[in-house]
């Protein structure tokens, strides 16, 4: 026969293995749902860091685009110059002045030759009272400041005022400083007539370009 002891334990067997089963199939559950909830973390967190490596490569690539922008607006600033012609008679002037670009003489007539014309050349009263009193002379005259004065083609060649077309100053009234230095050039200074200084100066230029005409065939 069975003692009572032992009549109990055997009572208790099944309810102890089923509790057991039960914890074991709970924390089973939990394992399985904390390796899902794991797994979609880390795809969370894989998808963010590809996210944030393009986000990364568009900052770059955008920081290179304003750089180059950047760099771009300040060439247009140094080049970007003001422009505007005048027709007279069989001439065309171009004025060319921006504060930050301004030129040597040389300078300013290589740019010119480089447009097909050459510093401006005054060679008669009407083209000087016209150069000087023109609007847009004024205007640049008043915002180049310290800078102010147009580069013309007037220089001293073996002490005497020479236009870059070979002819010489006819009229040593229309410089303020008649006895001319080497290496000195003319320019043209609103309300001040023609100015003497010095060639390595920066001043803006007005260039001249002889307009091109066709003379009809006598056949």
């Amino acid at each position: 026969m069975f003692s009572i002891n032992e009549l109990s334990l055997n009572q208790h067997l099944p309810l102890s293995a089923i509790v057991v089963t039960s914890v074991i199939s709970a924390t089973t559950q939990r394992n399985n749902q904390l390796n899902e909830n794991l797994t979609i973390l880390l795809e969370i967190n894989l998808k963010l860091t590809n996210i944030n490596h393009k986000l990364n490569t568009t900052v770059k690539n955008l920081t290179v685009q304003f750089d180059k922008l950047n760099k771009s607006c300040a060439a247009l600033k140094r080049n970007n110059l003001t422009e505007k012609m005048q027709d007279m008679e069989n001439d065309c002037y171009k004025v060319y002045a921006a504060y930050f670009y301004q030129k040597t003489w040389d300078e300013a007539q290589a740019d010119c030759k480089g447009k097909m014309s050459e510093l401006a050349v005054i060679n008669n009263e009407r083209e000087k009272r016209s150069l000087w009193c023109q609007e847009y002379i004024s205007e640049k005259s008043q915002a180049l400041e310290e800078h102010n004065g147009y580069w013309i083609g007037l220089r001293v060649v073996h002490g005497k005022w020479m236009w870059v077309d070979g002819s010489n100053l006819t009229d040593i009234s229309w410089i303020r400083r008649a006895t001319p230095p080497e290496g000195h050039c003319a320019i043209s200074v609103q309300n001040q007539g023609l100015k003497s200084v010095s060639c390595g100066d920066r001043h803006a230029w007005i260039c001249e370009k002889k307009a091109l005409s066709l003379t009809p065939r006598n056949d």
